[in-house]
């Protein structure tokens, strides 16, 4: 018995020895720690003594324990092998592996560490200079640069190099794209920086991040203003258009007539300037030779060519009748005009005679066809003349083809009552508090018998010894008065408001003069239409596509626009709307159906809604339209695949009135799964994962003008006691990252500012009165009154002189140059909102 006990004892101890040599006891291993690298994410740089090497070493070594070391792309770093020293050979990103054997030379684990080589940039130049560093007003250039790294590399290198220029008058994006908007010298500067995060904390605080700064270079360019356009106006004027205000225009601008390759300078006769000074009206004392090529040229600018009009009997495209009123009981021949396709006045002779009129023969008139003189013997007569341009070419039917006709009534004045030659133009406008100048470029001459709250307004071209000017109704509005023909179709007051009675036909005859001492000046036929209807129906988007993800919520406005029966675009207060979901569709809402709605906007929603294919109809008065809306599944497949960007819209309109002041644009950040469906959407610098980052034209309106909790970012704000302050106009970038800064999406959206602003109407003297003038003190009261002596400024037509708030001049208190003005215009009157507008003025004053 003993002897089998001693015989299993030794078994068990021999077994129990041998099995401790094979596997440790399990507490030792355990209380073991795990082997880890002195470093994880080292960072090399390529060239520099002491920081292009490092020396990877492992903590908690084991007994027996042997190393292998490798470099998963030898082209950026290479590893000894054995002990694991790693040296950088190249720009770019690699992984160093350690794999652990025991005696066994089994694997017990491996190491990764995260190698990144630097080569910084140790000098840098700016290269694609234009020639001459001379640019035009903007015009682009796509500034590089080239540059030598620490290691002597001329073509890799792992830093950035970002672009500013000296003021804001011009922009420069991160890529080195220059552009100016007014003439003058800019230095542009580029810097280098090891990356993009110490740049974005060099441009905090320029001054403690110096140090940030690798390399620089500046160059300084000259950028000049530019002809934009040269366009004829009739047979012997051009109007030449800059892109900035010229001074002195009538003694740098010349014109030549090009015969060949010789240019011929032609005599100028006279040269008029534009309020703002960047159109110049150029008259010659000869004509200009039909067809031939005339180059226009300014000192120290690039010359611009135009043909000149033909004038064959098929170029006639309009005719426009310039006479207005008679005097009465005298023959005054009726004048017209001829144009062609591009608006040139071409009228010659041999082209008038093809001309023939004819009267109404309104009572109390007399019209002679074969001289075109007319005739008015009483107050109050008038007539309807007809203009008929004959090219005397007949269709197979005998039908004369290409007849080009203008209708205009004339009536009979005083004598010398005015200075006024003949209507120009005239609209019909709809009115409010923030209704401006009418350009008389893009007329209204529709009526409606619905019409409500709209105005006549009407210009004049007047003659006053040899210079030429226009008056209109809106500047001169106690000086016009209006008269209906016919109250029972047509009521006008005395500013010009119409109000339609019923359909018809009146004449509104047009008076001009101080107090009751007005003369009739012109007459102008209008028609009163029918009531407006609907006439056309369109929608932003009749294909909507949206996600039902619940986390998403996505949603998609729909805009309603309208015209009516006569062309007129219908604001959304004056039609209704239904929306109606069609048979087919699944069974969930993603808009309330809706009967009699107002507004111009309609909303979908597909939160948790089925997946499917929806219908819903969208009707306005009698015209429909058809949104289908594909709900997509979004809530199988939650993996993002990537993300996108997604903005409100791609272009903002700065411009504000009364009630509309602050501007925002919405931008949200989807993820999308591999089927394009939206799965998730990202919280935009709020702590989360997500970072966005907006580069504006000036760098003065970035992302901390974004509002995370509404996903809008600002562009129009009202600042410290009532000033509007407004982004930049240009192009915007705007780039979402996620939080270790790789891109996730770059979109763009451009600002632009339509805003109407002041401009220097009238130099009305060049001398002053005002006393202790100081010149220095923009905001001196004396300075002040010195330029609302001289100058007169106007806004939207009117009179805004007295708004002058900043005169920035230079000189003495006896003679000074006005550099600029600022003018303050109030936009909101309750909350005291206002614009600061600064015009150039340019112009020296002196005392008396």
């Amino acid at each position: 018995m003993k002897t089998k006990f001693f015989k299993k004892l030794s078994f068990v101890l021999v077994v129990a020895m041998v099995l401790s040599v094979f596997y440790p006891a399990a507490g030792a291993f355990a209380a073991a720690k795990k082997p880890t690298l002195n470093s994880t994410n080292k960072y090399l740089h390529l060239g520099v003594e002491g920081k292009n090497k490092f020396n990877f070493n492992i903590n908690n070594k084991q007994s027996g324990w042997k190393y292998y070391w490798e470099s998963a792309d030898e082209d950026i770093a290479v590893v000894n092998s054995k002990n694991g020293v790693t040296r950088a050979t190249g720009v770019g990103k690699t992984t160093v592996t350690v794999t652990i054997t025991d005696k066994n030379k089994e694997v017990v684990t491996k190491l990764y560490a995260k190698v990144t080589v630097r080569d910084n940039i140790k000098t840098v130049k700016i290269t694609n200079i234009p020639e001459g560093n001379k640019l035009a007003v903007g015009q682009e250039n796509d500034f590089n640069r080239s540059f030598v790294t620490v290691s002597g590399s001329t073509k890799e290198t792992s830093a950035i190099t970002r672009w500013t220029v000296d003021s804001d008058k011009a922009n420069i994006s991160e890529k080195g794209v220059f552009v100016a908007n007014e003439a003058g010298e800019y230095t542009i500067t580029a810097r280098s920086f090891q990356s993009n995060a110490k740049y974005e904390d060099w441009k905090k605080d320029a001054d403690t991040y110096a140090k940030y700064v690798l390399a620089e270079d500046t160059v300084k360019i000259t950028v000049a203003p530019s002809i934009v356009e040269v366009s004829q106006v009739d047979l012997e004027t051009v109007d030449v258009v800059f892109d900035s205000a010229m001074a002195d225009a009538d003694k740098n601008i010349s014109v030549y007539e090009l015969i060949g390759k010789a240019e011929v300078k032609q005599l100028v006769k006279k040269v008029t300037m534009s309020d703002d000074k960047k159109t110049a009206t150029v008259q010659l004392y000869v004509p200009f030779k039909a067809g031939a090529t005339y180059v226009v040229k300014y000192t120290d600018l690039e010359p611009e060519s135009f043909v000149a009009a033909t004038t064959n009997e098929e170029d006639v495209a309009k005719i426009d009748i310039t006479t207005s009123t008679v005097v009465y009981n005298e023959a005054t021949k009726v004048e017209f005009k001829l144009y062609n396709a591009n608006g040139v006045d071409i009228t010659t002779d041999k082209l008038a005679n093809r001309v023939t009129m004819k009267s109404s023969e309104g009572a109390g008139t007399y019209f002679n066809t074969d001289t075109n003189e007319l005739t008015i013997f009483g107050k109050n007569a008038s007539t309807t003349i007809t203009a008929t341009y004959h090219t005397y070419k007949y269709d197979s039917e005998g039908n004369e083809v290409g007849v080009v006709e203008d209708e205009a009534i004339i009536i009979g004045v005083d004598k010398d009552a005015t200075n006024i030659t003949g209507l120009k133009a005239w609209t019909i406008e709809t009115i409010d508090e923030s209704t401006t100048e009418p350009t008389f470029k893009d007329v209204n001459q529709v009526l409606a018998l619905n019409d409500n709250n709209v105005r006549l307004f009407v210009q004049f071209n007047t003659k006053t010894g040899s210079k030429e000017a226009t008056i209109n109704s809106f500047a001169e509005e106690g000086m016009f008065d209006f008269t209906s023909s016919d109250k029972n179709i047509l009521i006008v007051d005395n500013k010009g408001n119409l109000f339609p009675v019923k359909e018809g036909n009146v004449v509104v005859v047009v008076s001009y003069g101080e107090g009751d001492s007005k003369t009739p000046i012109g007459a102008i036929s209008i028609t009163v239409h029918p009531e407006r209807t609907v006439g056309v129906l369109s929608l932003s988007n009749t294909n909507v596509v949206l996600s039902n993800n619940p986390d998403v919520d996505d949603k998609a406005e729909v805009k309603i626009s309208v015209k009516d029966q006569l062309g007129t675009k219908m604001e959304k207060d004056d039609f209704t709307y239904s929306v109606e979901k069609m048979s087919g569709s699944p069974a969930d809402d993603l808009t309330d159906e809706k009967s009699n709605a107002t507004g111009d906007t309609i909303e979908f929603s597909a939160k948790d809604m089925a997946v499917g294919t929806y219908y819903y109809k969208v009707t306005v008065g009698k015209k429909a339209a058809v949104v289908t809306v594909k709900v997509l599944d979004g809530k199988t497949d939650t993996n993002v695949a990537y993300y996108k960007l997604q903005l409100e819209d791609t272009f903002v309109d700065l411009k504000v009135k009364e009630g509309e002041i602050n501007k925002t644009l919405g931008i949200e950040l989807f993820g999308y799964n591999s089927n394009g469906v939206k799965v998730s959407r990202g919280v935009l610098n709020s702590g989360s994962d997500y970072i966005l980052k907006i580069d504006s034209p000036e760098d003065k309106w970035d992302e901390n003008n974004f509002d995370s909790s509404e996903n809008k970012f600002t562009l129009v704000k009202v600042g410290e006691g009532g000033a509007i302050e407004k982004a930049p106009k240009g192009s915007y970038k705007v780039t979402a990252f996620d939080n270790k800064e790789v891109v996730l999406d770059i979109v763009q959206f451009s600002v632009d500012d339509t805003q109407v602003a002041p401009v220097l109407a009238e130099v009305k003297n060049r001398l002053f009165e005002q006393n202790g003038v100081n010149p220095s003190n923009k905001e001196d009261t004396n300075l002040i009154a010195a330029v609302k002596e001289c100058f007169k400024f106007t806004l939207n037509g009117k009179d805004v002189t007295d708004n002058i708030v900043e005169v920035v001049a230079v000189g003495t208190a006896d003679e000074f140059n006005v550099r600029t003005v600022t003018i303050k215009e109030t936009i909101d009157e309750a909350s005291g909102a206002f614009i600061n507008h600064e015009v150039k003025v340019g112009l020296t004053i002196t005392k008396k």
